[in-house]
């Protein structure tokens, strides 16, 4: 019986890869990578909408292609649907990378 060398895998890496290259490929074959991509919408809400947006708006989930974020009092409701839906869902698409957004629901709801 012949013994296979514990380093032969290692002979097929020129260097060692950065883990965010690793965890595109598991997630990707776990079917998390969407999930994994919308994350970085809730994480990273202030930066993309704005100070005055994000402490008037929550995301709060991301199923099937539609982010739902929930708004203060229906001033902020109307003024999110009318008037600054395009430009947000600009930004979030751009920071979304591979996942595929279609619309956003804004919506009334807590918050904190």
């Amino acid at each position: 019986m012949r013994r296979r060398s514990s380093k032969s895998h290692l002979n097929k890496l020129d260097k060692p890869a950065q883990i965010s290259f690793c965890m595109d490929a598991v997630l990707e074959k776990i079917g998390g990578k969407d999930k994994f991509g919308a994350a970085k919408v809730f994480v990273h809400w202030p930066a993309i909408v704005g100070a005055v947006i994000s402490s008037n708006t929550k995301p709060v989930k991301f199923e099937n292609g539609l982010l739902y974020v929930n708004v203060r009092d229906s001033a902020w409701l109307m003024e999110l649907r009318s008037v600054s839906k395009h430009d947000i869902l600009r930004a979030v698409r751009s920071q979304m990378g591979t996942v595929k957004i279609e619309d956003i629901i804004f919506r009334l709801g807590p918050i904190d």
